[in-house]
């Protein structure tokens, strides 16, 4: 594996790590979960807006649909996380 995966890795895994450590302390559910997504776009739209502006895009209104799937899933588990977190330990969370 080279420097720089196992760097990404790393990376991932401490963003990851913090993710459930703050939403376990926030005890929140929809503001923090809308809170949280609202970051998540000021960091990705910046480079979202570079890839398009290089490579341009042609999406189908199928991979529209499963984006936006997506989405609506990661949304529901950010919900029934913080449900998890309020009621349980963090640990077994």
């Amino acid at each position: 594996m080279s420097i720089s995966a196992l760097l990404l890795v790393l990376v991932a895994a401490v963003l990851h790590a913090t993710w459930n450590y703050c939403a376990k302390r926030a005890g929140g559910g929809l503001p923090f979960v809308f809170l949280v997504g609202l970051v998540m776009n000021a960091a990705y739209v910046p480079a979202l807006a570079v890839f398009i502006s290089i490579y341009g895009i042609d999406l189908t209104w199928s991979e529209a649909g499963w984006i936006v799937g997506s989405g609506v899933l990661k949304t529901g588990y950010s919900l029934f996380l913080q449900r998890g977190y309020r009621t349980g330990d963090f640990s077994l969370v």
